[in-house]
Parts: C-alpha cells; sequence; structure tokens
C-alpha cells in the first residue's frame, strides 16, 4: 500500500478569504440598552448560582472535597466568611505611655493575655450580632 503524504499547510481556496465576524451588539442581541443587559445578566447570573448551589449533587461533592483536604482554597475562604462573617481589616492600637521595650518577660505575658481576652470579647459581641441578625431575618 502507497502511503498518501499528509498535505501541509492552507487548504485550497482559503488565501484572501475573511473570517466571519459577528458584528451584533449585545443591543442588537437584546433589542435593549446596555443597562437593561446589566440587570438582565445579573438576575440570570443569581438564578444560575441558586440552581448549582441547591442541587444535592454538588453539595455532596463540596462536602466530599473538604473532608479529602482539596477544596480551593478560595472557596473555603468564602465559606469561612459567610460562616462566621468578615474578618476585622483594621485592628485599632491605642497607644500608651509605657514602651514595650522597657517591659520585662512577666509583663509583656500578662500585656498578650489581656489583648488575648480582648479579642475574645470582641469575636463573641460579632458572633452574637450575626445569630441576632439572622434571627431577626
Amino acid at each position: 500500500m502507497a502511503e498518501e503524504k499528509r498535505k501541509v499547510g492552507r487548504p485550497k481556496g482559503s488565501f484572501g478569504v475573511k473570517k466571519q465576524r459577528n458584528k451584533k451588539s449585545l443591543h442588537d442581541l437584546f433589542h435593549t440598552s446596555a443597562e437593561r443587559y446589566t440587570e438582565i445578566s445579573i438576575n440570570k447570573a443569581r438564578r444560575i448560582a441558586a440552581r448549582i448551589l441547591e442541587d444535592e449533587l454538588y453539595l455532596t461533592n463540596l462536602i466530599r472535597r473538604a473532608r479529602v483536604g482539596v477544596l480551593a482554597p478560595a472557596m473555603e475562604m468564602m465559606l469561612w466568611y459567610y460562616l462566621f462573617g468578615k474578618p476585622v481589616e483594621k485592628i485599632q492600637v491605642s497607644t500608651t505611655d509605657d514602651s514595650l521595650i522597657d517591659l520585662t518577660d512577666a509583663e509583656l505575658s500578662a500585656r498578650t493575655k489581656e489583648l488575648h481576652e480582648i479579642t475574645l470579647q470582641m469575636e463573641a459581641k460579632n458572633h452574637n450580632d450575626k445569630l441576632t441578625s439572622e434571627a431577626m431575618n
């Protein structure tokens, strides 16, 4: 059997032929303004997201991936955000007259414990506020 040589290059008749492009704009497709298109697309995206998140198979796979440890870091961060709320971006530090350099190890330890207690109180308050707002909804 004689092997047929493979032709390389552009197919015959393709020289000088322009690719056809879709020249329709969003306005032409939807017969509406760009603002209306944005509203339509946002509502459609929300409906699609709701269908995905309400799907039992998706939720089962999400839980399985989290248990195995292969859940995407961004997804895990979002889950923490939705459960506990957005972390505090700015921490207000009040200045004192005493310098940390001049403190002994025992004084630094006491100061650390004091700040830890304040942090725990703030977290508990934020958690209680969130539960209260969820109960109202």
